[in-house]
């Protein structure tokens, strides 16, 4: 099977990326065969270039509405909207020139705010995917251009239940739901006793839920005699997340607390802060799938999790795998502190929930499964289950 599949960004580290690299993973061992097409040279094309797949790099622009927030935004919208449809035009007119000796079966974009691969489907008439991962407006603030019309005229694979059904994807012939491969199996492990601290991971943005997270934090931190700890591994992203990490520091200090709190920006090594915290906080407002909740499921640390979105689907898958909670759910700051308080007095609770969580993961989020679900729908496709 030929695949080309087409990619927002060479971010190495975003969660897209990542996930479509544990699939091509797969595939390419299962004896497929991939062109990635990719907008720019940046990392993670250098990381395709060291495994020697087949890449083309062309500049091409998500296919949104440019943003408004500032009189700057205002004044560059036009030129923004402009130069996004030349380099989208230019790059369909390239890539289809590459399918002329490429021959793929299909192409399978990564994001839905990608257009391209959608445009040079219709001019080669091969099946077009779109692999669903995100909400837009919700979790991203993004304004797709006619998203419903491209979705209604693809194939669609979702990540989670909650994003297929707020986009109406239920065409069981062309929509499907296939949550994310996130590690082999054999990547299953745990540790006791566990280290006095509590673990972020992820961009430090409102929209992740980081200020409602440092703001309880440090209401619990003034009220525990002997407060856990909190690790911040993760970057800023723009003025307003600048601004909002400035402003925590500053009610740290002001507060007695800095030394409680460690901010270790980007790592490579997230995993191993997983593995020995006492849980890993996840509270972002609106997440499409949460795939550092699963990451924190495999490296055996407990999830304490806001209560919506990917977040609350993997909450509610756990539940109905296994008969119960397999981590602590929160909505509003109280909660929160509540479960702080609660792991500071005794955390020996802990380790049946990371059990149930790990036996979860082991049946919906292995690579394995991930990949067998997506050749499967793949198959499918090629067999002539046509749209409409």
């Amino acid at each position: 099977m030929k695949i080309l599949y087409v990619l927002n960004s060479t971010n190495a580290e975003g969660g897209a990326t990542r996930s479509f690299d544990n699939l091509l993973n797969e595939l390419l061992v299962r004896g497929n065969d991939a062109l990635v097409v990719m907008p720019d040279t940046g990392g993670y094309y250098k990381v395709l270039k060291g495994k020697g797949v087949s890449i083309y790099a062309t500049p091409y622009e998500s296919d949104i509405i440019p943003s408004l927030r500032t009189t700057r935004d205002k004044i560059l919208f036009l030129p923004r909207l402009i130069r996004n449809k030349c380099h989208n035009y230019i790059a369909v007119k390239k890539i289809v020139k590459i399918c002329e000796e490429f021959e793929p079966d299909l192409i399978h974009t990564n994001v839905s705010p990608i257009s391209i691969g959608y445009l040079v489907s219709k001019k080669l008439g091969v099946p077009h995917i779109y692999h669903v991962r995100e909400y837009g407006d919700k979790d991203f603030d993004l304004k797709i251009i006619k998203i419903k019309e491209r979705l209604a005229d693809s194939y669609t694979i979702s990540i989670t239940k909650d994003i297929s059904k707020y986009r109406n994807l239920n065409d069981e012939r062309k929509d499907c739901v296939i949550y994310n491969g996130i590690y082999p199996l054999s990547s299953i492990r745990k540790k006791f006793p566990k280290e006095r601290y509590l673990f972020y991971a992820g961009r430090l943005t409102v929209k992740k839920g980081f200020g409602f997270m440092m703001d309880a934090y440090i209401d619990y931190a003034k009220s525990a005699g002997n407060h856990l700890r909190m690790i911040v591994a993760g970057g800023q992203s723009g003025m307003e997340s600048h601004e909002l990490c400035n402003s925590i520091r500053d009610r740290l200090e002001y507060e007695g607390l800095s030394e409680s709190v460690d901010w270790l920006g980007v790592i490579d090594n997230v995993d191993e802060y997983m593995l020995d915290s006492v849980a890993t906080v996840v509270p972002s407002v609106c997440e499409g799938f949460g795939r550092v909740v699963a990451e924190a499921m495999f490296n055996g640390s407990l999830v304490i999790g806001r209560d919506s979105g990917g977040i609350k689907e993997q909450f509610d898958n756990g539940v109905h795998v296994t008969g119960y909670e397999i981590g602590l759910r929160f909505n509003t700051r109280e909660e929160l502190i509540a479960h702080f308080m609660r792991l500071t007095e005794d955390a020996s609770f802990i380790e049946p929930y990371i059990d149930r969580s790990q036996e979860c993961v082991k049946k919906l989020y292995s690579n394995d499964n991930n990949a067998k679900s997506i050749l499967s729908f793949y198959e499918k496709i090629l067999q002539g289950h046509a749209i409409g």
